[in-house]
């Protein structure tokens, strides 16, 4: 009630999202960490290694190596504006990804990890939450040779380049090299820069109180799962992906047929073979450049 009172006065507003600003720029850049790539290759994903993946990336055992990995690191961008070493502690409490497609994910639909299948308390689960989707912004339908292209306008136009694809400087450097080279020759950015494929967002919290922690309102995570010892938690949760996927999948032949079908012996017939794209004479690039490998 007091929130929503001082969220009506225009002074509170400020003062609350000067807070929420604060938050962000101590926590997120540590906390909360973004999937990528995430998934299987085949045959495992005939047999849902890719929900094995993604059940594991929420296994203590990640978040203990984050944070040996990264607790003597220097925030670059906060040391350099306090001028001194900044060292934040790397606490990773939630995880967030999202779909190939906007149609839905089969690998991340209804995955959750009861705790008490890993040793955590009864009642509680770990699960792949979908938040919305997104606006179908960015760069995925830029090829290789137009944002080469792009960033060699940057360099030679009168700012010269400001990205250059260091730690420290930025999220996305792709994004920035493209919109700067847009702008430079005088395109509406936000306009191309929207590909019209959304993607569906999800979020993973691996800490029960991971809004609390993420605006510094609690001082330590409450992991839903144990970091004593993650290897025993790591094993536990590969026994529930055994029981809830694999064992019900390899009980169909037709799924056994699928996956006898890969072979490494000559002539190899395995599906993680990525065929090459060949050339298409009627797609053009955006700039005919020199070392044009013919990727669009």
């Amino acid at each position: 009630m007091k929130l929503r009172e001082l969220l009506e006065d225009s002074e509170g507003r400020r003062v609350v999202a000067a807070i929420v600003k604060k938050a962000k720029a101590d926590k997120v850049g540590v906390a909360l960490a973004d999937i990528s790539v995430c998934g299987a290759l085949p045959p495992y994903n005939e047999i849902l290694g890719g929900k094995l993946v993604s059940m594991l990336l929420a296994s203590p055992e990640v978040t203990t190596a984050y944070r040996n990995r990264y607790e003597e690191a220097r925030s670059i961008i906060a040391s350099s504006m306090a001028g001194r070493p900044v060292v934040r502690p790397p606490r990773l409490v939630c995880l967030t990804t999202t779909s190939l497609y906007g149609a839905g994910s089969s690998q991340y639909n209804r995955i959750a990890i009861p705790c008490e299948k890993a040793g955590g308390q009864p009642g509680e689960q770990i699960r792949y939450a979908c938040l919305g989707e997104t606006i179908g912004f960015g760069t995925g339908h830029f090829g290789p040779v137009t944002v080469q292209e792009l960033t060699r306008v940057v360099e030679q136009s009168a700012h010269g380049q400001r990205v250059n694809s260091v730690f420290g400087e930025g999220v996305n450097p792709r994004l920035r090299k493209v919109r700067d080279g847009l702008d430079a020759l005088g395109f509406p950015s936000d306009q191309l820069l929207v590909h019209g494929s959304p993607r569906l967002v999800y979020g993973i919290p691996l800490a029960r109180n991971f809004r609390e922690y993420l605006l510094g309102i609690d001082q330590q995570p409450a992991y839903y799962l144990s970091t004593k010892d993650p290897k025993t938690v790591t094993r536990q949760i590969v026994n529930w992906w055994a029981d809830r996927w694999l064992v019900p999948r390899i009980r169909r032949d037709e799924v056994l047929t699928r996956v006898a079908a890969h072979t490494l012996v000559h002539p190899i017939r395995h599906g993680a073979r990525v065929p090459l794209v060949s050339e298409d004479p009627d797609q053009l690039p955006l700039f005919d450049g020199a070392g044009d490998s013919g990727q669009r």
